[in-house]
């Protein structure tokens, strides 16, 4: 346990007195356990520049329950953690600077591909709303009017679906304003339901047999341009890499030879 740490060491230029670098620490000494969890701050021209964790949590999203991931141990850029107003989770909680573009991102893994409510447990205490944009795994899903709370202490949520997939994904939401955002105090995550198709499945009968195997073959040698599903062309992907080739019909055709037992690739 770390005791005696300061929580403000400024590292001062010795010519000009100007701050050159910074590091902070927002969560209380007794709560330090190693240096792994301190936040670092770079200053630059006597001026913020980013904020950062130097080891951010990867989350490992329960299936049958809400998860939460704190903002304070995401990676953040341009913002600070404090902890000055209350009711917050955690140690603290994310203040963004009045600067469009500073972020919070979440990496969580999830049990299955499937939908998930994102649950942004946040405070605006201004009188006005305050649009941020949000990002799952490097697609903008849009813009959240995150309206104001009537004071610093008042929390409320707001959400949004986002389809995640298998494993690790990465949530950011990212401020539009240049007049301040909202202070994030967590992301909930919601699995709601597991992938709509079933791979394999290509006319959607819930089977996987020789029927899938030959429109699969009419589709490969063109002429067909499409499945009578749906979700034809996502349950063919057998590999997972964004292609329906020949490369999906040598894995299903394994599998109902019995060479393979589960589609897609790396399932169990």
């Amino acid at each position: 346990m770390i005791s005696d740490l300061e929580l403000l060491k400024v590292l001062l230029d010795n010519t000009n007195n100007a701050i050159k670098s910074a590091y902070l620490l927002f969560a209380p000494k007794d709560q330090i356990q190693s240096l792994d969890n301190y936040y670092r701050i770079a200053v630059t021209e006597n001026r913020i520049q980013e904020l950062s964790t130097p080891k951010h949590t990867v989350f490992l999203i329960d299936p049958s329950a809400e998860t939460i991931c704190e903002a304070e141990d995401s990676y953040i850029y341009n913002t600070v953690i404090k902890s000055a107003n209350a009711n917050y989770s955690g140690i603290g909680y994310v203040d963004f600077y009045n600067e469009s573009g500073s972020y919070i991102e979440w990496t969580v893994s999830a049990p299955y591909e499937g939908t998930a409510i994102l649950n942004f447990r946040y405070v605006n205490g201004s009188t006005d709303n305050r649009p941020m944009e949000i990002e799952v795994n490097g697609n903008v899903l849009g813009i959240l009017d995150f309206n104001t709370t009537g004071d610093w202490t008042t929390l409320k949520s707001q959400t949004i679906t986002a389809d995640l997939n298998k494993g690790t994904n990465t949530i950011r939401v990212t401020s539009k304003a240049t007049d301040g955002s909202p202070n994030i105090d967590y992301l909930g995550i919601t699995m709601v339901r597991s992938t709509p198709y079933i791979y394999g499945d290509l006319n959607g009968d819930k089977l996987v047999n020789s029927i899938d195997f030959a429109l699969l073959k009419i589709y490969l040698l063109g002429y067909s341009k499409e499945f009578p599903y749906e979700y034809g062309i996502k349950s063919a992907d057998l590999n997972r890499n964004g292609e329906v080739d020949s490369i999906d019909f040598a894995i299903l055709r394994s599998f109902l030879l019995g060479i393979i037992k589960a589609i897609p690739v790396g399932a169990t």
